[in-house]
């Protein structure tokens, strides 16, 4: 009897042990995480001078770094450069609240997330001439507004850009820019350089006012380039609205350019197997809205209202090709609009134009023939 009692007691201390173990476990564990869970002192940002927080701190609370936090002070007109930077070089996502920042320089993205609150209420806007932001090793932009505070109507390609794509390796992959307004710009987004890109997605993108282009994605080979609610607006006398080269297996979707006048509102140079879903051309003026050089691929629908130039134009196709366009629609063209149809330069091989479908209301009646570019090597059919 006695060695069973003392049995029972000896099991009751060990748990006793145990319990005291594990809750002075947990104070300790609690303790530390104080510092960092702890609410700041103070609401106002803390300065570079001041913080204490390191970026893998800051990753396990929230997995970005918020750049008040590293001196930004949105809506006081001062110049915010340094603490952008600061944020960047935490190598973690960076966050930009709400409010209105100005930076002068140049601004390097390497394989990290920058997002703002929305792009209504996140602003960044550039005094300076210099490249906004680069964008290197799949780099991501979204949830913000971008823009210069003046522009002169005379940029070339490569000045007041927005965004720039660069690579300091021969490929770049998986670039993701979405939601996102960029305005008053030379060029919106800007890429040339010579490598491969693979993955590359413009999502809900929206370029309004700019002078030089509103995208431009030249040299590099690309593959699997996504283009999806892109819109172009109100700019006058650039040289492009949409280029892409040397592109395989792009998607165009949603594009949508409003009173745009520009030299290639849309060129696509020597791009295979890409698909244009979507494009819709309001009050824009070029020789051509989709422009076709030593392309081809497939196209789903394109509506023209109120514009002038050629719907497709196909230029320097080399090797015969079929190209097969789903629907166009024409609406509300002007007697001195420079309508065509279909309009075809220097092709040294046959060319063969399937359309499904072709409908048009409140135009010319010269233009209800749909009048099509009288080329040996060019045929077009319209099925209905």
């Amino acid at each position: 009897m006695n060695k069973s009692v003392n049995n029972s007691k000896s099991l009751f201390i060990a748990l006793i042990v145990v319990i005291v173990v594990v809750v002075l476990g947990l104070v300790f564990a609690l303790a530390a995480l104080s510092g960092v869970f702890s609410s700041p002192s103070s609401n106002k940002p803390t300065t570079p001078e001041n913080i204490t927080i390191n970026a893998s701190t800051k990753d396990l609370f929230n997995g970005f770094a918020n750049v008040c936090d590293y001196g930004a002070v949105p809506n006081d007109g001062k110049d915010d450069t340094q603490a952008f930077k600061k944020a960047v070089e935490t190598g973690i996502n960076v966050f930009v609240p709400s409010g209105k920042y100005q930076i002068n320089e140049t601004i390097s993205l390497v394989g990290v997330q920058m997002s703002g609150n929305s792009f209504n209420n996140t602003v960044i806007e550039s005094k300076g001439n210099r490249v906004m932001f680069e964008l290197y090793k799949g780099a991501d932009v979204s949830q913000l507004t971008l823009r210069y505070a003046s522009v002169s109507g005379k940029e070339k390609l490569d000045e007041k850009v927005a965004l720039k794509i660069c690579s300091t390796e021969e490929s770049q992959i998986d670039s993701y820019i979405h939601d996102i307004i960029i305005e008053n710009v030379g060029t919106g987004i800007y890429s040339d350089f010579n490598g491969v890109v693979n993955n590359e997605t413009f999502e809900n993108v929206h370029i309004n006012g700019f002078t030089a282009a509103g995208i431009y994605l030249a040299n590099a080979d690309r593959f699997n380039t996504n283009l999806r609610s892109i819109y172009l607006n109100d700019s006058k006398g650039a040289q492009y609205g949409i280029t892409v080269q040397n592109g395989t297996a792009a998607v165009f979707e949603e594009i949508i350019f409003n009173n745009v006048e520009a030299d290639e509102v849309m060129l696509l140079n020597s791009c295979t197997g890409f698909t244009v879903r979507t494009a819709m051309y309001d009050g824009v003026e070029s020789e051509a809205l989709l422009k076709l050089n030593n392309s081809i691929g497939t196209i789903g629908s394109i509506y023209d209202k109120a514009s002038s130039g050629s719907v497709i134009k196909l230029c320097n196709i080399k090797k015969t090709a079929n190209l097969t366009v789903d629907f166009i629609h024409v609406s509300n063209l002007e007697k001195n609009s420079k309508f065509m149809l279909i309009d075809a330069d220097n092709l040294s091989a046959k060319c063969n134009v399937n359309i499904d479908s072709c409908t048009y209301d409140n135009i010319p009646k010269a233009f209800e023939e749909l009048p099509c570019k009288k080329d040996t090597n060019l045929t077009v059919k319209i099925t209905a």
